[in-house]
C-alpha cells in the first residue's frame, strides 16, 4: 500500500497529485476516450487520478465479478497485467488480454454484471470508481468533450443489443466511434455526465429525467 512506502510519505500532497497523474494517465489511456481526456482534460485526469484509482492482484481462478451481481461500488477494471476469461453462459470463455477494459457500463449507468470475470493466472488489475468519474465531469462547466452524447452513444449501442448478447465487455472500434462523436461538441453549461438507472438485464429505455432504465418485461 502507497503509506506502507516510506519515500512516499515525505512528498507533498501537491507533487502526490502529480505522481498520480504521471503513473494512472498512460494506464487509462489505454480507452480512446481517456486518451482524449488527458490530452484536453489534464486538470479533471488529474483528480480522478488522485482519488479514484486503486491496484489489486489476483491469483488464479479468483473471480471478480458474477452474473447477476450488483456491485456494491461500481468500477471500470483494465487489466494491466496477465489474463482473465470471461463467459456469459458459463460453458465458453473468452481470454482477456492485458490493456483490455471491462465493465465500462458502470461509469454510465447502475450497472448488473451479465457474465463471470475471473482470472486465468495471477493478474494485476486497475479499478476506475465510478462515482468520482461522474462527480468530478458533472462539476465541470466548460468541456472540450461531450459526455453526454459519449453516454448516449453507449447506451444506446447497449439498447441495440439484445439481452442474450449483452456483455460486460469492451470494444475499442466501438468506443472509439462514441469518442469521436463527443469530441465534436464543446459543451458549456456542464459535461452532461449523467448517471443512468439498471434495474433488470432487458433493455434500456429513457426516463423524463434523462437517465435509463431496464424495462424489466423485456429481461426475459
Amino acid at each position: 500500500p502507497e503509506m506502507d512506502v516510506e519515500l512516499l510519505k515525505l512528498v507533498s500532497d501537491p507533487l502526490r497529485v502529480d505522481l498520480h497523474l504521471e503513473m494512472f494517465a498512460p494506464l487509462l489511456s489505454l480507452h480512446p476516450l481517456f486518451e482524449n481526456m488527458v490530452h484536453l482534460m489534464q486538470s479533471t485526469v488529474r483528480k480522478i487520478a488522485h482519488v479514484g484509482i486503486s491496484f489489486s492482484r489476483v491469483t488464479q481462478d479468483d473471480v471478480i465479478f458474477s452474473r447477476g451481481e450488483v456491485p456494491s461500488i461500481p468500477k471500470m477494471v483494465f487489466l494491466l497485467e496477465g489474463s482473465l476469461s470471461y463467459s456469459t453462459t458459463g460453458e465458453t470463455f473468452e481470454v482477456l488480454k492485458e490493456g483490455s477494459w471491462v465493465a465500462e457500463h458502470v461509469l454510465w449507468t447502475n450497472w448488473i454484471y451479465h457474465g463471470v470475470l475471473m482470472a486465468d493466472a495471477a493478474c494485476r488489475l486497475l479499478f476506475l470508481d465510478a462515482s468520482y468519474f461522474t462527480s468530478y465531469i458533472n462539476e465541470l462547466e466548460h468541456c472540450p468533450i461531450n459526455f453526454g452524447s459519449y453516454g448516449k452513444e453507449f447506451i444506446d449501442h447497449v439498447n441495440a443489443t439484445g439481452p442474450e448478447r449483452r456483455t460486460d465487455l469492451g470494444n475499442k472500434e466501438d468506443c472509439i466511434i462514441f469518442r469521436d462523436k463527443a469530441a465534436v461538441v464543446k459543451r458549456q453549461g456542464g459535461a452532461s455526465g449523467r448517471r443512468h438507472s439498471v434495474n433488470s438485464m432487458g433493455s434500456l429505455r429513457s426516463l423524463q429525467s434523462g437517465k435509463a432504465s431496464i424495462n424489466t418485461e423485456q429481461s426475459q
